[in-house]
């Protein structure tokens, strides 16, 4: 199943845990988690696509997964997501005027869930339902869906890239 759907399916059981009246911190946890899921999806991906073989992969896979930055991945997330012209410079090489619209729903959902998950953990005074958390969540899972289908398109393709350089401060 792997990281990311692990992380996904016990976003659920969180949401879920408590049928009449779910506690504000499984509600805060299950957002948490479900933007964790999307995040190790990306940057596994991104890790796989620049490790020639499984060996590399063992050792190397933690180092690289390491080095990618939460607020740097949104900060590339939102810059793909702009207009043709008012996005940064690898923003410009990475997509078309008309973005993969695939890839701007994964960018979407990773802005929206790393916004929320700071909500989560930083934000005591802020009180999420179920309901929310719940739409959340199927936000992340469609992501994941879009993703497989555009991560071995050009776009796609090109955006493993630039995590890998926005990672490294490369923007």
């Amino acid at each position: 199943m792997g990281l990311p759907r692990n992380l996904l399916a016990v976003a659920k059981d969180l949401a879920v845990l408590d049928p009449r009246r779910p506690r504000q911190a499984a509600l805060r946890r299950a957002v948490s988690t479900a933007y964790y899921a999307l995040f190790h999806l990306l940057i596994g991906d991104a890790a796989e696509s620049m490790l020639a073989n499984s060996a590399e992969r063992a050792q190397l896979g933690p180092l690289v997964r390491r080095d990618f930055g939460h607020d740097r991945l949104k900060n590339l997330a939102i810059n793909v997501s702009q207009p043709q012209g008012s996005r940064g410079n690898l923003g410009n090489v990475l997509t078309t005027a008309t973005p993969d619209a695939d890839l701007l729903r994964v960018a979407a959902a990773f802005v929206f869930a790393h916004e929320q998950r700071e909500l989560a953990d930083y934000n005591v005074g802020r009180r999420f339902g179920r309901a929310g958390v719940l739409a959340l969540i199927l936000w992340v899972e469609q992501a994941f869906g879009a993703w497989e289908r555009v991560k071995t398109r050009p776009d796609g393709r090109l955006f493993l890239i630039a995590m890998l350089l926005y990672a490294r401060g490369r923007n």
